[in-house]
């Protein structure tokens, strides 16, 4: 469901830009490009009117700059994608929804193997240039967006199966959190969902599983 909903999604935003632009002469990803610069210089000043150190200024420029320039297909289709999984997880629990459907548990996310070769793919498209690049360095981003979503839900679901109470869940959640902000949460749940096609984890120590 997830990776359909992109394809529809990433559809949907190449007919509409190809749509307006046809005839009205008019873009929504230029304007959306311009306004994230705008928002982005705004948001620079800022930091540089508290006294920012100029090297963090400087990362943070060029972090914009390439996001503008290369990665806004990506920030679309990840706002979607998020969108679009914490509809699944939430909606099916409202009073409606648990009288007429079953629940989707997040703990249960799944991508099809074959999104591996996406990732293949996307990987190689440094060696490229131009448009081609772009691509497939978008295609690589949003396929690690969606294997980091994985490697969150195999935490969800060792939570579970180590029979943790809320204190428990609390601290781990809590320390998942602290470690995002290092960047080291991240790496980590985006290889647990990268090899988790291979390994299974949410599986391991099955009696029922040779």
């Amino acid at each position: 469901l997830m990776v359909a909903g992109l394809r529809a999604s990433g559809a949907g935003v190449i007919a509409g830009e190809l749509v307006m632009r046809a005839f009205f002469h008019y873009s929504p990803y230029d304007a959306l490009v311009s306004n994230f610069r705008s928002m982005s210089a705004q948001t620079l000043a800022y930091y540089k009117s508290i006294q920012m150190p100029a090297d963090a200024l400087k990362i943070m420029t060029g972090a914009a700059d390439v996001m503008a320039s290369s990665f806004m297909p990506f920030v679309l289709l990840s706002v979607a994608a998020l969108t679009f999984l914490l509809s699944l997880t939430l909606l099916p629990r409202l009073p409606a929804a648990r009288v007429t459907g079953s629940r989707f548990l997040f703990r249960n996310f799944s991508l099809p193997e074959w999104l591996l070769f996406l990732f293949v793919i996307g990987g190689v498209s440094p060696l490229a240039q131009g448009t081609v690049r772009m691509a497939g360095l978008n295609v690589l981003a949003i396929v690690a967006l969606l294997y980091f979503f994985q490697g969150l839900a195999v935490f969800r679901a060792t939570i579970l199966r180590f029979g943790f109470g809320a204190g428990g869940r609390f601290i781990a959640w809590a320390m998942l959190a602290l470690l995002m902000f290092y960047g080291v949460a991240p790496i980590a749940l985006f290889i647990v969902g990268l090899f988790d096609p291979f390994f299974d984890f949410r599986k391991l120590n099955r009696k029922d599983v040779p």
